[in-house]
């Protein structure tokens, strides 16, 4: 039964990247439940307000992807989940074509709602560069961001600027 829900919760987890990679807002607000809190860079947003912002921004961006590269804490009963995943986003500026990529944790907080997974909380937080075996700091490129809007779109990631 456990193994059930593990396949359940990580077909969650690969649907938002999949909605992320193929900017289907649309798709990636269906796998929210209504009354959704959205946590970016210690910012909230209620469901309606993240995905306007979601869509602007998906507007301003190309090549974007999103790997999952592990699982890093998990809290999972057969009804109500915590998981974080570390993450590499990349996206390209389509003004400039620099690429940029960010390192973080995306936390979801999953509720089972008849018979299917839906996302409660969302939390997106950088990580601070890690130093490699030489002792130097890796920083991610920097590179060319997201210009901001009218309505502060650079306040949704913040990693994308």
């Amino acid at each position: 039964m456990m193994n059930d829900v593990l396949t359940e919760l990580t077909d969650v987890a690969l649907r938002v990247k999949e909605a992320f990679e193929n900017k289907d807002v649309a798709g990636l607000a269906a796998l929210f439940t209504p009354d959704a809190r959205i946590n970016s860079a210690g910012r909230f947003f209620g469901l309606e307000a993240f995905i306007a912002r979601l869509a602007e921004l998906m507007e301003s961006i190309e090549q974007q992807s999103l790997d999952i590269t592990h699982i890093e804490e998990s809290h999972i009963t057969e009804q109500a989940s915590f998981v974080t995943y570390l993450v590499e986003i990349s996206w390209v500026n389509p003004r400039t074509w620099e690429e940029s990529v960010e390192r973080g944790a995306m936390s979801l907080e999953l509720v089972r709602e008849k018979k299917i997974w839906l996302i409660r909380g969302f939390t997106f937080s950088r990580r601070p560069p890690v130093a490699d075996d030489s002792g130097d700091d890796v920083k991610p490129p920097t590179g060319g961001g997201v210009p901001s809007g009218p309505s502060g779109l650079d306040s949704l990631f913040s990693f994308w600027y």
